[in-house]
């Protein structure tokens, strides 16, 4: 019976496994008090047991899978947008003006069409750096 425990708890490796756990030992509980409680207060308590369920996979879905949102600042992207500019200005500055702009706008469209830009989070950054690096180069943005 230890082992089944013990096993039973190293699988929960989730904050949403742990929840689980929890709705299910509380679940047990309630079946236990079920024959010494009258219905309408155990539907009651099934209830708002269910609405928490509910509340809590749709306020925090990331937290409760166990991964974790990295949230970067706007002004990260900023910063590395300029430091990306300063290694590339002198490389680019022996260019024609035409074959400069050319390069610029192909940096642009990488970061901004990048396949590895996954989530909202990662084109927005990849988005604020190339439009920091444009400012810097002195080029208008592109509408």
């Amino acid at each position: 019976m230890a082992a089944t425990r013990a096993s039973l708890i190293s699988n929960v490796k989730t904050p949403l496994g742990l929840f689980s756990l929890i709705a299910l030992v509380i679940e047990a509980m309630l079946g236990g008090l079920a024959l010494k409680l009258n219905n309408a207060n155990l539907g009651y308590t099934a209830a708002a047991l269910l609405a928490l369920l509910i509340l809590a996979v749709y306020l925090k879905p990331d937290e409760l899978s166990g991964k974790q949102s990295i949230v970067i600042e706007e002004r990260f992207a900023v910063g590395f947008g300029e430091e990306f500019y300063t290694a590339l200005a002198g490389y680019y500055d022996d260019l024609t003006p035409e074959e400069r702009e050319e390069a610029y706008r192909f940096l642009e469209g990488l970061l901004t069409t990048s396949p590895h830009s996954l989530t909202a989070e990662q084109r927005k950054f990849c988005a604020k750096v190339a439009e920091t690096v444009i400012r810097k180069a002195n080029l208008t943005h592109r509408q």
